[in-house]
């Protein structure tokens, strides 16, 4: 009996720490700088990045296609919606992925050291294993607001719900 009650509390403290870690919000701050060397040449003033990975059965189709949504109902030419990939696939695979979803979108595929520098700058959550869930990969299903001034990239909003709605997507992009 007393094994079986140790099971459930292993259990339960698994679930938490996954649903932690999964679902962690960190403390953003509102304006924070953030580089995007991928973005410098852009003439574009507002950006929504979304973090996935070309496959992902899940979150990434329900986020972007959210954010299609969205960027179909502002019509706002200012704006560009950014994917990063996390998984090893092509830069190719990735603009093409994210082009399922909207023609206007772009996809980046980073090096490593961006990528990780990218994830721990937006405080990812990004498992690429299967250690975590049975899952080909895990990552939050966070989408970043960010507005150019000047010529820098400035972090102003962190969407954490799942699924997204609409029309909080267009109140956050509006008030870039």
């Amino acid at each position: 009996m007393i094994k079986k009650l140790f099971g459930i509390l292993l259990v339960i403290i698994a679930l938490g720490v996954f649903t932690y870690l999964m679902f962690y919000t960190a403390d953003y701050k509102p304006n924070k700088l953030v580089e995007l060397p991928f973005m410098l040449e852009s003439n574009k003033s507002k950006c929504v990045i979304f973090f996935g990975y070309v496959g992902c059965p899940e979150v990434c189709p329900v986020s972007l296609a959210k954010i299609a949504e969205t960027s179909r109902k502002l019509n706002d030419n200012k704006l560009q919606v950014v994917f990063i990939s996390l998984n090893n696939k092509s830069q190719a695979e990735t603009e093409k992925f994210a082009k399922i979803f909207d023609s206007s979108f772009v996809g980046f595929k980073l090096s490593k050291d961006e990528q990780r520098e990218l994830i721990e700058r937006f405080n990812v959550f990004w498992s690429p294993e299967r250690k975590i869930i049975k899952r080909e990969a895990a990552h939050s299903p966070y989408i970043y607001f960010l507005k150019k001034e000047k010529e820098a990239w400035i972090l102003k909003n962190v969407y954490t719900q799942y699924p997204a709605k609409v029309d909080d997507l267009i109140t956050l992009t509006k008030e870039l």
